[in-house]
């Protein structure tokens, strides 16, 4: 009967680390994935390193009503109409503007020697560039030849 108890103790230690040892493995590679999330981030954090302020929504934009007023009186066209020059007008283009922001393509690069983020639409062109400290420098409609410089070296002349 000892001999028998012994046994199962036995049997139910080596079960026990068993469990121990698959927790430790499970722990292991748990670290590892945080590692590689750890090291995707820092991969970003250097890519945009410089670049300034990290533009994720329209939330992280500040517009100044003079580059907004500048570019509606300029570019209205390129993204919509507009009833008039009111304020309420004014009002609908910059919510057309961060709509881009929040569903562009971004592109790190230059708009007249200005380092900043390029976001722009793929289907009809719309483009708006920030300025590296965060602040909305000008939205309007690219020509084809604009497009295909800012795709192949991230600059808009």
């Amino acid at each position: 009967g000892k001999l028998k108890k012994a046994a199962e103790g036995i049997e139910e230690g080596k079960d026990f680390l068993e469990h121990v040892i698959d927790a430790q493995k499970k722990a292991e590679k748990a670290k590892d994935t945080a590692k590689d999330a750890k090291k995707s981030v820092e991969d970003v954090e250097i890519e945009t390193k410089g670049t300034g302020k990290f533009i994720s929504s329209a939330d992280d934009v500040v517009f100044k009503q003079s580059s907004i007023d500048k570019a509606f009186s300029k570019h209205r066209k390129d993204f919509g109409s507009y009833p008039d020059g009111s304020k309420s007008s004014v009002e609908l283009f910059k919510n057309d503007v961060s709509e881009l922001i929040n569903t562009g393509v971004r592109k790190q690069g230059k708009y007249r020697n200005v380092e900043g983020t390029h976001i722009y639409n793929e289907d009809n062109k719309q483009w708006t560039f920030i300025n590296s400290d965060g602040t909305m420098n000008t939205a309007f409609k690219l020509s084809d030849s604009q497009y295909k410089y800012l795709i192949d070296k991230g600059v808009v002349k």
